[in-house]
């Protein structure tokens, strides 16, 4: 705590009681009262027995009524996770002003300067599952200080404030200590959701609506069905149906291509040393076989923003922190191990390379691609090794889905022909 800019951390101050207890939805106060100066600091802190706050109420006497008041947090936030490499990546300061969401890592917090002001706002610290934050009650003009550094075995330590600038005598507001779960967090404030990982801040403006609909979807799923592993698979069903359409029309556009590739290469053979002929003749294939060379590519650009706001609710979501779905995953956050031969392996991103080889391998007819048939399933191998096994799940699932859907369209297409 600061009063008038002056750290008061020395100052001693005498609690009302040595203990507190409370239970259930029990609240009690305790309240410590120092000296510094010529006045008198009384602060009261308000605490909930089913509540993940702090109430704060800091009073001054009134020989130091004009004076400022700020509090600070200091040694940045604790390890709660096995993995701390991404544990490590998720740890930053995190402030809200201006409507304004801004993430300080070390580097931004040694380098900059100018630090946030305006009206209301919060501050606080993440790590991947957790927030600390100060949330002042009261309008009006606040200021915020941030400092941060890499310490050793790769931890960081960040501190900051919060300073009243147009309140004087005082500060009220809260310390929110808690998950990082959209539902809590809307009961606490309503912009303090706002700490929760989108994607790139850059596309948050759109990632964050979108984010927000698929988890309270998939949060709504969960009250029918309290087994998250089981959540997975409906909800995989229910995008995979919605994204039908588009899907549906990207499937139908490659096979048309597919279609005329003896054609192409017809012409290509024709007019190799004539490129402008070429372009022309490919161009007049296209329309008189009624080919949109887009056709293909169009429905997977639209898709692509609900998939990567997929991708970050399934990595992100602490609803899947330590939930068990079956067998060895026992944990949807963490990566799945099963133990073979003394030999930890991550089965899950083995078996959704095998169904995308079989995915591609049926839609992809082109001897010079056949390549990235093979290559393309040991990339995503190693791209989703360390990945959390709700979020592998999820795409084992989106592909073996897929693949059903273009079995589905081949046999229709074949008995149209017939």
């Amino acid at each position: 705590m600061t009063v008038g800019g002056q750290d008061l951390s020395q100052v001693p101050f005498e609690p009302s009681s040595e203990t507190l207890s409370v239970k259930g939805s029990e609240t009690a106060t305790l309240t410590w009262v120092g000296r510094w100066k010529n006045g008198i600091v009384e602060k009261r802190v308000t605490v909930s027995g089913d509540r993940y706050d702090l109430k704060i109420d800091i009073r001054l006497s009134r020989e130091l009524s004009d004076q400022k008041c700020g509090l600070e947090w200091r040694g940045g936030i604790g390890r709660t996770e096995r993995h701390s490499g991404d544990e490590l990546s998720h740890t930053k300061v995190v402030t809200f002003m201006g409507g304004v969401v801004e993430l300080w890592d070390v580097s931004e917090a040694k380098g900059t300067t100018s630090r946030p002001s305006g009206e209301g706002g919060w501050i606080g610290i993440r790590n991947k599952y957790f927030l600390v934050s100060f949330i002042p009650e009261d309008e009006g003009q606040y200021g915020m200080k941030i400092s941060g550094e890499q310490i050793q075995e790769g931890q960081k330590r960040f501190d900051f404030g919060l300073m009243a600038e147009s309140r004087r005598g005082g500060w009220v507001g809260s310390l929110y200590g808690g998950p990082i779960s959209y539902s809590i967090l809307m009961d606490y404030h309503p912009e303090l959701q706002r700490a929760m990982t989108w994607g790139w801040e850059w596309a948050r403006w759109f990632m964050e609506p979108i984010g927000i609909g698929i988890l309270r979807i998939f949060l709504t799923i969960h009250k029918l069905v309290p087994n998250y592993g089981l959540v997975i698979i409906l909800f995989s069903i229910l995008v995979k149906i919605t994204l039908n359409p588009l899907t549906h029309k990207s499937y139908e556009a490659t096979a048309r291509m597919q279609e005329i590739q003896p054609q192409m290469a017809a012409l290509r053979e024709k007019y190799a040393n004539d490129q402008q002929r070429l372009n022309q003749e490919v161009m007049k294939l296209y329309k008189e076989q009624g080919v949109n060379p887009l056709g293909g590519c169009l429905p997977v650009v639209f898709q692509m923003p609900i998939l990567f706001a997929l991708f970050n609710v399934f990595q992100n979501a602490i609803e899947l922190r330590q939930a068990h779905f079956m067998g060895w995953m026992t944990d949807l956050s963490q990566p799945d191990q099963l133990s073979v031969g003394g030999v930890q392996v991550h089965v899950l991103p083995m078996l959704m390379a095998l169904t995308m080889f079989f995915q591609q391998k049926m839609t992809v007819k082109d001897p010079k691609q056949m390549m990235i048939v093979y290559l393309m399933p040991l990339m995503m191998i190693f791209f989703f090794w360390s990945m959390s096994s709700g979020l592998v799940l999820y795409w084992t699932l989106f592909n073996l889905l897929s693949w059903a859907q273009q079995v589905a369209i081949q046999e229709v297409q074949k008995t149209q022909k017939g």
